[in-house]
């Protein structure tokens, strides 16, 4: 399964150099794609299908996208997906693996200790772990 990362390209540490910096570090660890966030354009009526576009979904791929939470203690039985230490974050990944998807997207973009850029290297860091 490919391991992918959304760069920080909104909120307080939405700047160029951040991107850069983070890209780059991306790179040097291994991640497979880089993404970003874009709620720009939303197809309300599309005009295709994907069968009238000539494409065949059986050349789909998955990739599952997932908000980060990384605690420094586990949560309990109750914690979301995808949220508590990084254990059991590697348990969801493993977890999810059963699913089949192509890619896993980390997204830490509103997590507590992302909003700066040193907290989004220190989480692409604690989750090449996983690629």
């Amino acid at each position: 399964m490919r391991v992918g990362f959304f760069l920080p390209n909104i909120g307080q540490v939405g700047n160029a150099n951040t991107l850069v910096r983070v890209a780059r570090r991306a790179e040097e660890l291994g991640y497979d794609s880089l993404w970003v966030t874009d709620r720009l354009f939303y197809a309300v009526k599309p005009k295709t299908s994907f069968y009238g576009a000539g494409r065949n979904p059986a050349d789909l791929k998955i990739a599952t996208r997932y908000n980060l939470s990384i605690t420094p203690k586990p949560l309990g039985s109750d914690r979301h997906i995808f949220s508590g230490s990084i254990d059991q974050i590697r348990e969801d990944v493993e977890a999810l693996k059963d699913f089949g998807p192509d890619e896993l997207v980390f997204d830490v973009t509103f997590s507590a200790d992302s909003q700066s850029e040193e907290g989004f290297l220190k989480n692409l860091e604690r989750l090449h772990k996983f690629i």
